[in-house]
């Protein structure tokens, strides 16, 4: 998500932030995957930093991405939903680093910022055209039809085809 630092003095910093992706699915820092092979990741934690020990303190991707680059809780930030994103008047690590001369490149889907906070925080946004993201910003809302209320056995039937 961030590129290079327009001074040289300042240090490259990447932050990769992947949704349902386990920590033995790299192989990097003793950790060997027989099936998966990352060469690329393995050089990058090798000549940097690489955070092993590590929690969300959140189960939804959006309002745990909005704790960890605003540096607060969620009931602190407010940010429960996935329909809560960062705002303007909010502080983040990517609006600092901005400040302070970085080059903040945004790559891939955003479920952190809302409209004016991306363009305070980012410099430069990448979009990708990955399937369902291609046409529509929040595939997730589209997974279930919402003929009717379902509870959670009801999900779990209709996610492992047990039902129409």
């Amino acid at each position: 998500m961030l590129n290079m630092a327009k001074e040289k003095l300042l240090p490259n910093i990447i932050f990769f932030v992947a949704d349902e992706m386990r920590g033995d699915c790299v192989s990097f820092g003793g950790r060997r995957n027989p099936v998966i092979k990352t060469p690329n990741i393995d050089k990058l934690v090798k000549d940097g930093a690489a955070f092993t020990n590590c929690f969300t303190v959140n189960p939804v991707c959006g309002p745990s991405r909005c704790c960890t680059f605003t540096g607060q809780y969620v009931h602190s930030n407010g940010h429960r939903s996935l329909y809560q994103l960062l705002q303007t008047h909010e502080e983040n690590l990517f609006k600092f680093l901005k400040d302070k001369g970085y080059e903040v490149v945004w790559v891939g889907r955003n479920d952190l910022f809302g409209k004016g906070a991306i363009k305070q925080s980012v410099t430069k946004r990448l979009r990708t055209k990955i399937g369902a993201w291609k046409t529509n910003p929040y595939p997730w809302v589209s997974i279930v039809p919402y003929r009717k209320n379902y509870n959670s056995v009801s999900l779990f039937d209709i996610f492992f085809n047990l039902v129409n």
